[in-house]
C-alpha cells in the first residue's frame, strides 16, 4: 500500500500565492512571488520562495532577473540549469509574442507602425542592436535581419552589410532600426553619419532607404519624419539636411500602442 506523501509547510503558502494570481492576476504578486511561481514549475517539490528572494537581491528587480544571462542566474544558490533556462526565456518569448501580433508579413507603411515593430524586436534587450528591414514595393516586410549586437552604448554598422542584406532579400525599400537601451531615442552624431553612408551605398544599387528609426522604451525617432530621408532615389543633399535636422526634433515621438496610428502620421512615399 502506497504511503501518503507528507504535507509540506510551504505548500499552503504556494497555493495561496497561486490563488491570488488566479483572482488578481500578476499585478497582485510581489516580484519574488512571480519568480516563486515560475520556479515552482521546474522545482515542484521544494520551497522555492527563498530562491526568488535571492534572485531579487542579486539583480535588484524582476526586470534585472529576466535580463540576466543563464550563466549569471546560475551563480545564485538554488538556481540550476533548467531554472536558469526558464527565466532566460521569458523576454525572448515576449518578443516573439509581440512580433507575432503583426503577422508573418506586416505592412510597415509609416514610421509609427515601423517603430512599434522595431520596439517588438528590441523588447528587453540590454545591448544596442541593429536590424536591416527589407520591404517589397507595397512596404510589406520581407525580412528583419539582425546585423549587429553592440555593447550597451554602441554598435558597429557597415554599409556593405546593409547592401548585402537588402540584395539577399530582394528589397525594393530598406529600413534601418536600432535601439537605445536605457536612454532616450534622440539620435547621436554617429547615427546621422551612419544614415548618410548607408543611404549613399543603397542609392548606388537603386534601393531606397525609407527610414532609420531609433527606439527606446517610451519614444522613437524617425529620420523620415525629421526630413533627413524623403523616400526617393533622387540624390540627397545629406550634409545640409543632417546639420539642420540635428538641431530640431520633428522626428521624435511617443511610442504608440499596438495598432495605434497617431494623428498626423505621414505615410512613406506620399
Amino acid at each position: 500500500m502506497k504511503t501518503p506523501r507528507e504535507h509540506q509547510p510551504y505548500e499552503g503558502h504556494r497555493e495561496r500565492t497561486r490563488q491570488r494570481y488566479l483572482s488578481q492576476g500578476i499585478d497582485g504578486l510581489l516580484p519574488e512571488e512571480v519568480l516563486e511561481l515560475l520556479i515552482s514549475c521546474v522545482i515542484p517539490r521544494q520551497d522555492v520562495k527563498p530562491i526568488g528572494i535571492r534572485l531579487i537581491e542579486r539583480f535588484g528587480s524582476l526586470d534585472g532577473v529576466l535580463q540576466a544571462s543563464i550563466h549569471d542566474l546560475q551563480q545564485v544558490a538554488g538556481v540550476g540549469p533548467q531554472t536558469a533556462m526558464l527565466l532566460s526565456m521569458i523576454l525572448p518569448v515576449h518578443r516573439a509574442y509581440e512580433k507575432s501580433r503583426f503577422g508573418a508579413k506586416p505592412v510597415l507603411s509609416n514610421a509609427a507602425r515601423a517603430a512599434r515593430y522595431a520596439r517588438a524586436l528590441s523588447e528587453g534587450r540590454t545591448t544596442e542592436d541593429f536590424y536591416c528591414l527589407s520591404l517589397d514595393a507595397q512596404y510589406r516586410l520581407r525580412s528583419a535581419e539582425l546585423l549587429h549586437e553592440g555593447t550597451i552604448d554602441e554598435t558597429a554598422v557597415y554599409p556593405r552589410e546593409v547592401v548585402q542584406s537588402a540584395l539577399r532579400n530582394s528589397a525594393q525599400y530598406c529600413m534601418m532600426v536600432h535601439n537605445h537601451p536605457g536612454a532616450g531615442a534622440q539620435p547621436s552624431p554617429e547615427d546621422y553619419e551612419t544614415t548618410e553612408r548607408v543611404q549613399n551605398a543603397l542609392l548606388g544599387i537603386g534601393i531606397i532607404l525609407l527610414d532609420h528609426i531609433v527606439v527606446s522604451d517610451q519614444e522613437y525617432f524617425s529620420f523620415f519624419d525629421a526630413g533627413v530621408l524623403d523616400g526617393n532615389l533622387s540624390q540627397p543633399q545629406q550634409r545640409l539636411a543632417m546639420r539642420t535636422s540635428a538641431m530640431r526634433m520633428e522626428g521624435l515621438h511617443r511610442m504608440p500602442d499596438f495598432g495605434e496610428v497617431p494623428e498626423g502620421t505621414a505615410t512613406y512615399g506620399k
